[in-house]
């Protein structure tokens, strides 16, 4: 049988009545202490754990396995788990037929490995961290279906920007609200690239947060811009912010865009001066209202007749798949509460932890959230209209839970020396056979 809260209630209050003569341990006390001291024996074992993983008897009710799906900055959002998240014990997935460990690493290791040559992480090495409530992980790929749904120029074949009626603008391609397009050749980009200034403020499309800004819109008309509604879609495309006559003046900021709505998909970057070519990539689900289309929309803070923003190598991939990782994890554990009512003697009566009581002629009930009291006839259980019983018994085995009882003695200045606790244990499990 498992040990409750109220058996380990009355066996402090037996332990200090001999060694105290006296009762002076209060359920508010008791609770106080129950929280704290759970607290600690989670974390000590917690570091055992650590040292030696194959011991996890005493958290192996907070043990949770979850499969999850990383978005396109290779990045998990912990608040997403279905219980709340405490440690990480172990993740894995399965890549060309073989089942991979991940190696979990602090962010130090992350940053010496991601620096280094013979350490750096690959699809048979990955690794993954915890930081700021998020789980990262690299490397990893999504898995795509079909061909590039829009390319630089008219066929799948192409690779460059093509412009064949020379007005700066490629083929099959539209550009809205800005200045002074233009195919570009060179500026650290492999081939040609498509740009373009800010001119035209006031979109009404615009996203509320950047409407007072200055746009500038590439949108692909080719075959193949259609999208289907409700599917996932790789979008990736090189990007760099380019000065002309040395006018860095106005932030950009780049967002993907649904296509007549106001309803930016992703926020790709600040650029800010970024000068360099980098690459780009996101994850987007295009819906109904998004007209299954997507734009690339650029906001600048000015209105810079000298300043563009270039793209390259456009792509847009169907995802039909990509990696399930298998994350194993230990849960946040309930914080533990003993909850009671009042009899007709006045005696305290435990709620154990579920419970759905009737309240009798002259027993009450305090409810611990409100201070309301409650009479007899009034229910006390887990989803009522009346009051709530909000007792929580430990998460961990019966010897667990007695280091926890023994540890709260220690704040009465009570130390059980080996005797004295074996007697007491045994006598706290016979009263659990006698139940």
């Amino acid at each position: 049988m498992s040990l409750t809260n109220f058996d380990g209630f009355n066996y402090i209050n037996t332990i200090l009545r001999k060694e105290l003569n006296g009762s002076p341990i209060t359920i508010d006390k008791f609770n106080t202490l129950l929280k704290t001291k759970f607290i600690q024996k989670l974390n000590d074992e917690y570091i055992k754990f650590e040292k030696n993983q194959s011991s996890t008897d005493a958290l192996q009710k907070l043990k949770k396995t979850q499969t999850v799906n990383f978005d396109a900055n290779s990045k998990f959002d912990l608040s997403d788990l279905t219980y709340n998240y405490w440690h990480l014990i172990s993740c894995s997935f399965s890549y060309n037929s073989k089942f991979i460990d991940i190696d979990i690493v602090t962010e130090n290791e992350w940053n010496n490995r991601m620096k280094s040559t013979l350490e750096l992480p690959t699809y048979y090495y990955p690794i993954i961290k915890v930081f700021n409530n998020y789980l990262y992980i690299y490397p990893y790929v999504f898995l795509t279906t079909g061909s590039n749904k829009v390319t630089n120029a008219g066929t799948s074949e192409t690779t460059d920007w093509v412009d064949s009626d020379l007005d700066d603008i490629a083929d099959n391609w539209y550009v809205a609200g800005g200045l002074n397009p233009e195919i570009f050749t060179g500026y650290g980009f492999d081939g040609r690239s498509q740009a373009i200034a800010f001119y035209n403020s006031s979109w009404s499309y615009a996203d509320p947060e950047y409407s007072s800004m200055y746009y500038a819109i590439f949108n692909y008309t080719g075959g193949g811009s259609n999208l289907i509604s409700g599917k996932k879609y790789i979008i990736s495309f090189d990007a760099r912010v380019v000065a002309i006559s040395d006018d860095y003046t106005g932030d950009i900021i780049v967002t993907i865009h649904a296509k007549n709505a106001q309803k930016k998909l992703k926020v790709i970057e600040n650029f800010n001066q970024k000068l360099g070519v980098n690459t780009y990539t996101c994850l987007v689900e295009i819906g109904p209202d998004n007209n299954e289309q997507f734009w690339l929309v650029a906001y600048n803070t000015t209105q810079n007749y000298n300043k563009y923003l270039a793209i390259d190598k456009v792509s847009v991939y169907e995802v039909s798949s990509y990696f399930n990782i298998d994350i194993n994890y230990f849960k946040e554990a309930n914080t533990p509460y003993f909850d009671w009512y009042y009899d007709s003697n006045d005696n305290i009566q435990y709620l154990e932890e579920g419970e759905i009581y009737t309240l009798q002629t002259g027993e009450t009930y305090i409810d611990k959230d409100d201070g309301t009291l409650y009479t007899s006839g009034s229910v006390i259980g887990t989803s009522t209209d009346d009051a709530i019983n909000h007792t929580v018994e430990m998460e961990v085995p019966n010897d667990i839970k007695k280091d926890v009882f023994y540890s709260m003695l220690s704040d009465f200045g009570i130390s059980l020396n080996n005797q004295l606790s074996a007697q007491y244990s045994i006598g706290l499990e016979s009263k659990e056979l006698n139940k």
